[in-house]
């Protein structure tokens, strides 16, 4: 019986590391696809008055969307796989400028120094 409860802890320990990396690597597949999305922008091509994609780092446009995805118009991101979502990376920057303390005149910008009253 001690060998089945050690084949049976060895296998809820090896569960556990397994679906760790299954998780960090979907996240990884995700990240990937994000920054691939954001080579990408979709922009109002005013003389041919439809949206058209621009490589931010060839410069390179074409009509047709790319098939590693794109940042839309309204900021979000087109994965290749189909998902439409907000950038994690705004998000996050959203959700750190939230924490910060804001300017009392203006509320839009941090505040440069804290009173310790």
């Amino acid at each position: 019986h001690e060998a089945d409860r050690i084949t049976s802890a060895q296998a809820l320990v090896r569960g556990h590391l397994a679906r760790k990396r299954a998780t960090a690597r979907r996240e990884q597949v995700r990240a990937d696809r994000c920054a691939r999305a954001r080579t990408w922008t979709e922009v109002f091509d005013d003389a041919a008055q439809r949206f058209v994609f621009l490589n931010a780092c060839t410069g390179e446009q074409r009509a047709e969307p790319p098939l590693d995805g794109y940042t839309r118009h309204d900021g979000q991101l087109a994965l290749l796989d189909g998902t439409v979502l907000e950038d994690p990376i705004l998000v996050a920057k959203r959700e750190r400028d939230s924490l910060l303390v804001h300017c009392i005149e203006c509320e839009c910008v941090p505040a440069t120094r804290a009173c310790r009253d």
